[in-house]
């Protein structure tokens, strides 16, 4: 989300201008990009991973419980 200034952002080849207030979603795993087009600018990126299940891989995937190591 863009708090202040213009961003160009987007998937190569539809990125589009955002300006304050604007916020877009599109898949992170295809060729993208990100330009401020003002001094200035500010913007909050998220991203989201999400683990997909490969053919022949019977691993689950990790539910993000249990304990770190100690060292």
């Amino acid at each position: 989300m863009v708090s202040a200034g213009r961003v160009k952002a987007g998937p190569d080849g539809e990125s589009v201008e955002l300006g304050p207030g604007d916020y877009m979603a599109y898949r992170g795993d295809v060729p993208h990009l990100y330009e401020s087009l003002e001094a200035g600018t500010e913007f909050v990126l998220i991203t989201r991973h999400v683990r997909e299940k490969f053919a022949g891989n019977s691993n689950p995937a990790p539910t993000g419980k249990g304990r770190s190591p100690v060292a």
